[in-house]
């Protein structure tokens, strides 16, 4: 087909396949969370299971403690888990 036999496309036409597009998931999205669930299975194999689950919370305190110094919100979300643990000590 010819180019100038083609129909023209409105900009309404043209917009609302724009919003489509938005509202489907990006193509990177399955590679990305793919990659992800890799990542976290790498870190548990590889670094994670070379502690016991004492060392482990000990650990996790200390990136809590981090958490805290860093962000307002972050401190507020871990308020709210150490009140949900009933307490927690560094």
């Amino acid at each position: 087909m010819a180019s100038r036999d083609r129909e023209p496309v409105s900009a309404d036409t043209s917009r609302r396949a724009q919003d489509q597009d938005l509202h489907r998931d990006p193509p990177w999205r399955k590679h990305f969370q793919e990659a992800a669930r890799e990542h976290v299975g790498l870190v548990r194999r590889e670094f994670l299971s070379h502690f016991t689950d004492d060392e482990l919370e000990r650990l996790a305190g200390y990136w809590r403690r981090i958490a805290e110094a860093r962000t307002p919100a972050a401190a507020k979300a871990v308020a709210r888990a150490k009140g949900k643990r009933g307490g927690g000590e560094r």
